[in-house]
């Protein structure tokens, strides 16, 4: 037996290649109710999209610090959710390392903006560092950028593969000694 659905949620993110050392980032999140549906209120609802947001976002330099940030608001359930956004720009500086989520958070999160921005925000963020590596590999790394150490700063203990006591870290950091001597 199959369950009927009743509401989808997708989060779609691209990353295009902007300047030498920045990014755009572009995410889309769209909730969509699958069946009809009362408001509190009573009414009857039909099925359709409840919430669709795009967040465009520059992402600059190997510190991946986000240097412009726009919401549009496409489809939303209230008129007050335009007024959600009012502190998005705040954003402006912050760097998408170690700390990112808790300052998204504490700066867009609760009653001081929209949950589906955030979120989408918050899903943006490990999508921007691999575009922004992405873009930066298409080119061998220099020895420039070898110094800089950027590449086991954003990879250092992400995940299993990048522990910072596993062989992917050693690997890496034999590789960039290389280029650098």
């Amino acid at each position: 037996m199959k369950n009927k659905k009743v509401f989808s949620r997708t989060i779609d993110i691209t990353c295009y290649e902007d300047e030498q050392d920045s990014v755009i980032i572009e995410g889309e999140i769209k909730d969509t109710r699958l069946c009809h549906y009362y408001l509190v209120t009573g009414e009857r609802k039909e099925p359709g999209i409840l919430h669709n947001m795009k967040i465009t976002m520059k992402v600059s330099g190997n510190s991946l610090t986000i240097s412009d940030i726009h919401v549009e608001m496409i489809h939303y359930p209230r008129e007050e959710c335009i007024e959600a956004n009012k502190n998005i720009q705040k954003l402006n500086g912050l760097s998408i390392t170690k700390g990112f989520t808790k300052a998204v958070k504490d700066i867009i999160g609760g009653t001081r903006g929209c949950t589906h921005v955030a979120n989408c925000i918050l899903a943006m963020a490990p999508a921007a560092v691999q575009g922004f590596w992405a873009h930066k590999a298409q080119k061998p790394v220099t020895k420039e950028f070898a110094n800089q150490g950027s590449m086991s700063h954003y990879l250092v203990d992400t995940c299993y593969v990048w522990r910072k006591d596993g062989p992917m870290i050693k690997k890496l950091s034999e590789s960039i000694n290389k280029i650098q001597s």
